[in-house]
């Protein structure tokens, strides 16, 4: 989860030593216009972005006192997804500020969204 894969999960919340993600994105350009001499549009975005872990790590467990097994739970995660929406900035088509507010469709990933801001897109 985080900014660069699964927005809205809680960062680090999907690891292992294999996994798949993917994103859908949907933007609008609702304005276009001149500053400067730069050509800027203004757009607005709707995403999902979704992963899941293909190989877990292997841990060895067998040390760890019973108190704190909680944290190894034993189960198969699957599917970990987020959504959200966004507003973007492009400077002549190959400069982008992104500020997306993203959040976890499943509470295990995280109590509440998050705030992204970035330069260029996630992909």
């Amino acid at each position: 989860g985080g900014a660069k894969n699964i927005r809205g999960v809680m960062r680090n919340r999907v690891v292992g030593n294999d996994f798949l993600y993917g994103n859908i994105e949907l933007r609008w350009k609702f304005i276009h216009f001149q500053f400067l001499k730069q050509n800027v549009y203004l757009a607005l975005a709707g995403f999902l972005d979704g992963g899941m872990v293909t190989r877990d790590y292997e841990i060895d467990i067998s040390g760890v006192p019973q108190e704190w097994m909680y944290l190894f739970p034993d189960r198969n995660e699957g599917l970990h997804l987020g959504t959200g929406a966004g507003f973007h900035i492009a400077l002549n088509q190959n400069f982008i500020i992104t500020a997306d507010y993203g959040f976890p469709l499943d509470k295990q990933d995280g109590p509440k969204g998050a705030l992204y801001i970035n330069l260029n897109f996630l992909y």
